[in-house]
């Protein structure tokens, strides 16, 4: 609900050992699938409101 930009290729099951580190001097895996944003909407009283275009979820914060 609250990510944004999902997995290209899924993985069919869960990893059960961390991803290692990138090898230098390479490129990341580039993205192929659709980019969805995340906004962020802030008052003046503190407050914000976090949208995700991807599903259109919506949650608002207020001020303690």
């Amino acid at each position: 609900m609250f990510i944004s930009n999902l997995v290209d290729d899924p993985q069919m099951v869960m990893p059960v050992q961390p991803i290692g580190a990138p090898v230098p001097n390479t490129l990341p895996p580039q993205h192929n699938g659709p980019a969805y944003w995340i906004k962020v909407s802030a008052k003046q009283d503190g407050s914000f409101t976090v949208t995700n275009q991807r599903n259109g979820f919506s949650k608002t914060y207020a001020t303690r």
